[in-house]
């Protein structure tokens, strides 16, 4: 099973480098295999070259949009790719690229898709009883 990391970004250069180490550094410490998918929207920092470094060292393909098409389309393009590489096994996590969602949370959530063999769980810091 696979893990692929959704991240759609959109001038993160600052935020993404933080959440990317967090990513790594929690696979690093799992047996999950992973790949982070990102999909840089037009950005007009520096998130491109920030997702190329990274991309030396961890296992990241990036989607890049030369103009900011929204984050729906983002979300869709990166849906849209994971879907032609993914098996039926595999698990796809979206995360917020602003580096606002705990990536901690995804191997409780893997864990609760194997065990409860479930298609979807989502995490919202909206739910009633949810804390960031």
């Amino acid at each position: 099973m696979k893990n692929f990391i959704l991240l759609p970004c959109f001038n993160e250069e600052k935020a993404l480098p933080l959440l990317l180490e967090r990513i790594k550094g929690l696979f690093n410490e799992s047996n999950f295999t992973y790949e982070v998918v990102i999909v840089n929207d037009g950005s007009k920092d520096n998130t491109l070259s920030v997702a190329k470094h990274y991309a030396k060292t961890m296992p990241i393909h990036i989607i890049d949009h030369g103009t900011n098409q929204g984050l729906g389309v983002a979300m869709r393009n990166g849906l849209e790719y994971t879907a032609k590489v993914s098996s039926s096994e595999d698990v796809v996590i979206a995360l917020d690229a602003d580096n606002t969602h705990d990536p901690a949370l995804i191997e409780s959530m893997v864990q609760k898709i194997k065990t409860e063999k479930l298609d979807v769980v989502i995490a919202s810091r909206y739910a009633k009883g949810a804390f960031l």
